[in-house]
């Protein structure tokens, strides 16, 4: 087996992509340096050079969003989202909700099985625009319901304000009461819209 001397540490190791990288530029086609020395070395560049990297990440997003791209890929935006495509604009719901992105798929599939529609209003729902997940049963009286994806419904986010920590039923409840108060139920439907 034949052995290098690493430039920086000056180390004997041998010659193996595990002791050190792929280099095609050189003679023996390995890096100079040990991949340990390597990553040292990027530490210290990446934290020498933060607002560089920073800054140019920043310029990198702008650009993106002024293309009309998601700013975390390659993909047209959606119409009413200021930053994301339709799969990071659920991967963003699944981490306010989750913690993690990892149920994004389970949310879309979600929206799909409800035909994206409010199932109280009847209304179109439009990722970015108008859609929030509501739970069913809320946390704030069961914890336990939390992480339950059975649990979950998309709706409008007026309707998710108003419906706050009620139940299903508490809702309708408030919203019959509404309606008694002030005589729709007895108005001509033209009137009403």
């Amino acid at each position: 087996m034949k052995f290098r001397v690493c430039h920086k540490c000056h180390r004997n190791l041998p010659m193996t992509h595990k002791y050190f990288s792929v280099d095609k530029s050189r003679k023996h086609g390995l890096n100079y340096k040990c991949r340990d020395c390597g990553k040292k070395s990027n530490v210290i560049w990446s934290r020498n050079n933060r607002f560089k990297l920073n800054k140019k990440r920043r310029k990198y997003q702008k650009d993106k969003l002024m293309a009309g791209l998601c700013s975390c890929c390659i993909s047209p935006r959606i119409q009413h989202s200021s930053k994301f495509c339709e799969r990071h604009w659920y991967h963003k719901m699944s981490r306010k909700h989750f913690g993690t992105s990892m149920f994004w798929n389970k949310l879309k599939q979600l929206a799909a099985s409800q035909s994206y529609m409010c199932p109280y209003t009847n209304t179109k729902l439009i990722p970015g625009l108008n859609m929030s997940l509501d739970h069913k049963m809320p946390t704030s009286r069961n914890r336990t319901k939390k992480f339950d994806i059975s649990n979950l419904q998309w709706v409008t986010y007026n309707v998710n304000l108003a419906k706050n920590n009620l139940t299903h039923e508490e809702f309708l409840r408030m919203c019959e009461r509404a309606c008694i108060n002030f005589n729709i139920f007895n108005l001509d439907i033209k009137k009403v819209g």
